[in-house]
Formats: structure tokens, sequence, C-alpha cells
């Protein structure tokens, strides 16, 4: 039976909701910029920057009108150089970590949110989105991260080390823009 259960999971397309803060064409530049400038430290750099607010693998979340002008209202969002820091998350990926309370409280709209179409909508979903709500049960992943670390991925396997050797980054960073996908 075990077999039998793993391979209908491999069969099942694999389906997630990200939600994801995009910067503005000047702030994109800008990080290419910085990344530029330390090519002889950071060798594999991300060229899509983002950053996700929302992410979920278990229960799909719906596009909303509501939601998604609560999110269009916020918008833009200004980090300003006080409020990040190079970082080196898990396995050496390098971040821009930053802090911001609009960014925090979409998180958290959109997690009451997710829950709220959970309890409420499921009964009444349409066609299309039960498909999707199938192939999510069907999954066994974690809902959400465990701990919301708002950031911007700049490279991968970055060594820890040369964290000291990277140049200042001093820009203002500009969300103007977000992508929702189901």
């Amino acid at each position: 039976m075990d077999d039998f259960i793993r391979l209908a999971e491999k069969e099942v397309k694999t389906r997630y909701t990200i939600i994801y803060l995009e910067p503005d064409s000047k702030s994109k530049r800008s990080l290419r910029g910085f990344l530029n400038q330390n090519c002889d430290v950071v060798s594999s750099s991300i060229r899509d920057f983002h950053s996700t607010i929302h992410y979920a693998v278990e229960n799909p979340f719906f596009r909303r009108d509501r939601v998604l002008q609560e999110i269009i209202s916020r918008i833009p969002i200004t980090i300003s150089p006080k409020d990040y820091s190079l970082e080196v998350f898990g396995e050496g990926e390098l971040v821009l970590r930053y802090e911001s309370l609009v960014v925090r409280d979409l998180n958290r709209m959109l997690l009451s949110e997710g829950l709220r179409q959970t309890i409420v909508e499921y009964p009444s979903l349409d066609e299309e989105e039960m498909v999707i709500l199938g192939e999510y049960f069907l999954q066994s992943r974690s809902i959400v991260y465990n701990d919301f670390n708002p950031h911007i991925s700049l490279a991968r396997n970055f060594n820890k080390d040369d964290l000291e050797d990277l140049t200042v980054f001093d820009e203002e960073i500009v969300f103007d823009n977000f992508t929702w996908m189901v």
C-alpha cells in the first residue's frame, strides 16, 4: 500500500500558493549593481528579486477582491537602509533581511484570510477551486513557514565568511507591485 501511495503522490501535480512583493525597477537595478560590484565573492546571484509575504503548500489560498484591495492600498512600501541588513540564511543563501510593520501586517492579514477561507469558504468553492483544493490535500507538507523573516534573496551558495568582504549597500528598496500565484 505504501508504494501505491508514493506513486500516487508523484502523479499529483505540486500545487502551492505564493504571494510576493516585487521591487520597483530602480531597486532591482540597485540590487543588481551591488551584486555586480561584489562578483568576486558572490558567484550565484539571483535574477528575480522578490519578497515572499505568504507561502503555503497544504491549503490553497484563493484571490478575493477585499484582500487584493488591502494589498494594493499598502503599496508602494519603502524600506530604508536603517531597516535592513545583509545576512546568510541556511546553507549559504545571501539575503537582504529587513523589518517593516506594513509587511508584517500584510503577512498576518494573509494568514488570517487563509484560515477564514479554510473554515468559511471551502464548502462553497467553484469547480476549478475544488480541483485545486483536492490536489493540495493529497500533498503532505507544511502549511506555512514557522517564522516569518521578511527578506529578499540575493544569492545562493554564498560563503558566510565572505559577508565582511561585501561592499556597503545603502539604497532604499521600494516594493511597488505584487504577484499572487495559486
